[in-house]
């Protein structure tokens, strides 16, 4: 089982984390498509890589599984993008910094989400996050 900090958990650590709460609990309290939810600390020497990572260098993480969206997924062959959600591989492994950086991974599993996810926690690197094969999607 992953170990994730929790939204609560997250805003209980420092009254800093507080000014986040409306935002986290309005756009993450949706059960449509989340499998886990929640945040991993992210290694002190890359957390600025986040485009501003969370209070404390967290980092958010989120599995979705895209087939509960309310849009049909193409296949692979049928697109040119690279950082969605596929009829092949329509399980999403999403991290974000707290602005405009994020990185997904695309799984057949959610299984296999959670084993990368795993491996990213045992190393919380830039570098990893690449070797893992995450694309930058935002």
């Amino acid at each position: 089982m992953i170990n994730l900090i929790s939204i609560e958990e997250f805003l209980a650590q420092s009254p800093e984390h507080m000014e986040y709460a409306s935002y986290l609990e309005h756009d993450f309290s949706s059960t449509r498509g989340h499998m886990l939810f929640g945040f991993i600390k992210w290694s002190d020497e890359d957390a600025c890589c986040w485009g501003g990572p969370w209070p404390g260098n967290h980092v958010l993480v989120e599995i979705v599984d895209a087939t509960t969206y309310p849009w049909q997924l193409k296949s692979e062959n049928d697109t040119p993008f690279t950082d969605i959600p596929t009829i092949e591989r329509p399980i999403k492994l999403y991290l974000a910094g707290n602005d405009d950086t994020s990185y997904s991974f695309f799984a057949t599993t959610v299984e296999e989400a959670e084993k990368v996810l795993e491996t990213l926690i045992l190393e919380p690197t830039m570098e990893k996050l690449r070797d893992l094969g995450f694309v930058f999607t935002n």
